[in-house]
């Protein structure tokens, strides 16, 4: 690919995200990193996650390749600038949180683009859906949203003992055995839950429900960069889950994702989620070295990724 020269000398880019942008697991592509662990991983049994190996590939040789080949690299790199980015892991909320950092502290004009991986809908839902249960529903989930969570998860177990079309007040016996699980605890008491799934009936309408409010919550920040003159273009959800919740939403809220998704071209098909992907063993590292049990993008994927970033800037560039 040639380098256009409207886009020969690019400002530095904002790459934020999850640990898909930050490039985990690989180091791995180094034949001498990845044939001293794994003898090592293979003899203890043990999955090659971060939580696992942070203490080895958080810095020393493994930032070095985990650098080289990551899609942020690549795509700055060819625009002979530089980019820079949060730690390893994150939520969209502090991703955008790190991206209205940075354009605050450097200014408006001293960045090209912010290009962002959508990351998974849980790690920030209790954070901003908290106020709203506050506000329609009298019920705080805590600091922690585990409260939330444990409701979720014991719904799910209600409607698979045959029980979806039954209100929990129909059964109290069965309510207090799944929800009050010793393991599920803290939830919500039967007469909260019963005012809940009352407007809502079914699960999935009441996930869909905190879903919009995530969706519109990232809608205020993302104005807020466009009203500060950031331009801002998303990555999309590589969790199969998000991707089918994403597209339940209604298309009013989720316009400034999808108006601004970059395509990503490979085997001569253009995806817009990258969970749209997993039929391909090559683009991801625990089916590429399957020793790892690292769920993450491959070399080869993080080049794929790059290059539909490359593609799609140098279009938008050209028709400037």
């Amino acid at each position: 690919m040639e380098i256009n020269k409207k886009t020969n000398q690019m400002k530095p880019f904002i790459f934020t995200g999850d640990s898909f942008t930050w490039g985990e697991g690989l180091e791995l592509y180094n034949d001498t990193i990845q044939n001293w662990l794994k003898p090592i991983f293979e003899k203890k049994q043990l999955p090659y996650t971060y939580d696992t190996v942070h203490n080895f590939s958080a810095d020393g040789s493994p930032t070095r390749y985990r650098t080289e080949f990551r899609y942020a690299q690549i795509v700055s790199d060819y625009f002979n600038t530089f980019f820079v980015t949060d730690c390893n892991g994150g939520s969209n909320l502090s991703a955008l949180d790190y991206a209205e950092r940075m354009t605050d502290f450097y200014g408006s004009d001293n960045f090209s683009y912010i290009i962002m991986n959508l990351t998974s809908l849980n790690r920030d839902q209790y954070l901003i859906v908290r106020e709203s249960l506050i506000n329609e529903f009298e019920m705080d989930i805590g600091n922690d949203g585990k409260a939330l969570y444990n409701f979720i998860e014991s719904w799910y177990e209600w409607c698979s003992v045959g029980n979806f079309d039954k209100e929990f007040y129909s059964d109290v016996s069965t309510f207090n055995k799944i929800f009050n699980n010793p393991d599920r605890l803290p939830t919500f008491d039967i007469d909260s839950a019963q005012r809940i799934q009352t407007l809502f009936f079914e699960i999935d309408g009441f996930i869909t429900y905190l879903n919009a409010i995530q969706y519109n919550f990232y809608k205020t920040k993302f104005e807020y960069f466009k009203s500060n003159g950031h331009t801002i273009k998303f990555i999309g959800h590589w969790n199969s889950y998000d991707s089918e919740r994403f597209s339940e939403i209604p298309d009013d809220i989720t316009e400034f994702i999808t108006s601004n998704l970059i395509p990503i071209e490979y085997n001569n098909k253009t995806y817009n989620e990258l969970s749209e992907m997993l039929e391909y063993s090559e683009l991801w590292i625990d089916t590429d070295l399957p020793w790892t049990d690292n769920q993450h993008p491959s070399k080869i994927f993080h080049k794929v990724i790059g290059d539909s970033v490359i593609k799609y800037i140098e279009n938008l560039e050209n028709r400037k």
